[in-house]
């Protein structure tokens, strides 16, 4: 008797772990989606400008601050 009990605890405390687990999981992706929302549009354009210039292609935003500067 007093064995099943400990063994029903011991799964009970096993899946309050796992539950844990999941919200701090679940919490991280709704951060990560919020913050993808936020700079999502920034980063791409900025990946976007440095393939072109590995591609060979001249930036012509910083082409055009040193021809100025």
């Amino acid at each position: 008797m007093k064995t099943q009990i400990l063994k029903r605890n011991r799964f009970r405390q096993l899946g309050q772990g796992m539950t844990e687990y999941i919200i701090i999981v679940a919490l991280v992706a709704v951060a990560g989606i919020g913050t993808y929302r936020l700079f999502g549009q920034t980063i791409s354009q900025q990946m976007a400008s440095l393939a072109q210039e590995v591609g060979g292609a001249p930036n012509t935003a910083r082409a055009a601050a040193v021809s100025s500067g």
